[in-house]
């Protein structure tokens, strides 16, 4: 009786997925165990692990430890690396060394170095400005903060109201719907996952979220050709935006970073440290 009833859960997993065929691929395990990871591309890698410890991925395929601790690390593209620490104090990795920025923020999330966005401490959202030593702030109530190389930058309340930055006008404007989760890519690339697990994807036409296959935990977006998911189970996907098919990729993990060149990285659930090749 309970092999029949999970027979039947894994089927309608898999029907809520749509079509899985298995796509070729490798992963390789890099030394060392971390609790976060951030790729900003290439071989710009940056993680802590469980007691805050920094670590920058080098040359030759382990970790160099740098100074310092911090609860969340957000590394761009261009190599710019951004920190806050338990006290909620933001950090600019510069020439070696961590400085201050004199921001306290929540969270953050960096695309380049002039795009660095982070959610305050007091409330609402804010942009730091490396040039001028501070921010530009707005009193959206988000609680999550979603930035991509172009500029584009969405966020999430604790409701699960959605809003983007509306650049011509500066300021946040909301979007109809309600996401738990959102991840947002270059050229335009916005999803995002609902309480329910369900996925959506941001119809730029009718500027409207529209709902696509699947059921996941967690979606990471680099751009529309780098979109990533996780399922309850640990099993990986990569979401095809012209025929709307989830491919599944091989073994499982807990974590996903993806950049928008397309480098993906992620972590199982014991924090070991994965990359794939196509």
């Amino acid at each position: 009786m309970y092999r029949k009833i999970a027979v039947l859960v894994c089927l309608l997993v898999l029907s809520a997925i749509g079509s899985i065929p298995a796509r070729a691929g490798t992963w390789t395990q890099v030394p060392g165990t971390l609790t976060q990871i951030s790729v900003g591309g290439g071989k710009i890698i940056w993680g802590l692990n469980s007691a805050g410890s920094i670590y920058e991925y080098n040359n030759n395929g382990g970790w160099t430890q740098i100074p310092g601790v911090l609860a969340q690390i957000s590394a761009a593209f261009d190599g710019t690396v951004y920190g806050v620490n338990s006290a909620n104090q933001l950090f600019w990795f510069d020439e070696g060394s961590w400085k201050y920025t004199g921001t306290d923020v929540e969270s953050i999330d960096v695309a380049a170095e002039t795009i660095v966005w982070g959610v305050a401490v007091s409330g609402g959202v804010g942009r730091y400005d490396p040039g001028k030593n501070g921010g530009d702030w707005y009193t959206t109530p988000l609680t999550h903060i979603a930035v991509a190389g172009d500029g584009n930058v969405w966020g999430l309340t604790s409701g699960g109201q959605i809003y983007y930055f509306n650049q011509q006008y500066q300021e946040f404007q909301q979007i109809p719907g309600a996401l738990s989760k959102i991840a947002v890519g270059f050229g335009n690339a916005v999803f995002g996952i609902n309480a329910a697990g369900s996925v959506y994807q941001f119809d730029n036409a009718t500027q409207q979220f529209v709902q696509i296959p699947g059921v996941l935990t967690e979606i990471e977006v680099g751009s529309n050709e780098a979109v990533y998911g996780l399922n309850s189970a640990g099993s990986i996907y990569q979401y095809d935006v012209t025929t709307q098919v989830w491919t599944q990729l091989p073994g499982q993990l807990a974590h996903l970073a993806v950049a928008e060149d397309g480098t993906l990285w992620g972590l199982n659930s014991s924090g070991q440290v994965f990359y794939y090749t196509p």
